[in-house]
């Protein structure tokens, strides 16, 4: 009777000792002379009656409505808007820091406020999802449309082929859904690079002395689609890298410069110095215009 009053007056002593504040997991240990999955059995029976525990690393912290501040319409927008903001441009790490400074003036709150930014959240979120995939689903639209088969290409090299599709938002993305060989199956859009009647499957070779090799990088990797005369040479999580055999280099050159620093020409040389000297001439009138004004 004794250890089951102490295993109850230890639960509510982590509860106190997280409640408003992180507390690492060796603290707790260390205060209470309890073992981790003592502490570990008190998480769970915390969280079973309806808590919510954050974790940072090895800290935690008991989270709760303080209802302190009620917030009008327009700040919940804002605290929306901050939390695009910070999962669309920056790292996963530096975005997780802006989401938990936010989440604590949100806690001030009471949860109807909570439930409301995150939904506007998600809606701004897919909005830009679709601004981003806008190409692609244009195409897959017109395919369907006009009921042509269609053959996507994946970074991976994998073709797929279909009629009729579906395009959802699952999984914090956006995805064709589709059937193959009587299979139901799912692709994230980020990961196809190219939709077409005819697709042959890349070879993945050194490229050609013909062929202009660039790199795209970061939100460009998810929206960017192959035109007829591009092909995948490598894919990695920081870069995709395509070669271009279109022989009008001033007309690709003049593409890729406008996706600016999400796009590096990177061989052969005599190719990557012509575009470099682009982007110079290119950097020179724009201040000749600023003089101007």
């Amino acid at each position: 009777m004794k250890e089951q009053s102490t295993n109850k007056y230890n639960l509510l002593k982590v509860l106190e000792l997280l409640d408003g504040k992180e507390v690492s997991k060796d603290e707790v240990l260390k205060s209470l002379n309890i073992k981790p999955s003592t502490f570990y059995k008190h998480l769970n029976s915390i969280k079973n009656v309806g808590f919510e525990i954050k974790k940072n690393d090895e800290n935690y912290e008991l989270i709760k409505f303080r209802k302190i501040i009620k917030f009008a319409k327009y700040e919940l927008g804002i605290f929306a808007y901050l939390l695009l903001l910070a999962s669309v441009m920056l790292s996963d790490k530096n975005a997780k820091k802006v989401n938990d400074i936010l989440l604590k003036m949100i806690y001030l709150s009471d949860k109807e406020d909570y439930c409301a930014i995150q939904e506007l959240f998600e809606t701004y979120k897919i909005k830009v999802f679709e601004d981003c995939y806008s190409e692609k689903i244009a195409v897959l639209d017109k395919y369907s449309k006009d009921n042509k088969n269609i053959k996507i290409l994946t970074k991976d090299n994998e073709i797929f082929s279909f009629q009729s599709l579906s395009v959802d938002w699952k999984k914090q993305d956006f995805y064709i859904t589709f059937k193959d060989k009587k299979k139901t199956k799912s692709i994230a859009l980020e990961n196809v690079v190219k939709i077409s009647e005819q697709i042959e499957k890349e070879i993945f070779e050194i490229a050609p002395k013909d062929e202009v090799i660039f790199e795209i990088y970061d939100k460009l990797m998810k929206s960017y689609l192959l035109r007829e005369d591009e092909r995948v040479l490598d894919n990695t999580k920081d870069k995709l890298v395509i070669a271009s055999s279109n022989p009008d280099k001033l007309t690709l050159f003049s593409r890729l410069l406008r996706y600016g620093v999400l796009c590096k020409v990177v061989f052969p040389k005599a190719d990557v110095k012509e575009f470099y000297e682009i982007i110079k001439k290119s950097l020179a009138n724009i201040e000749e215009i600023q003089d101007n004004i």
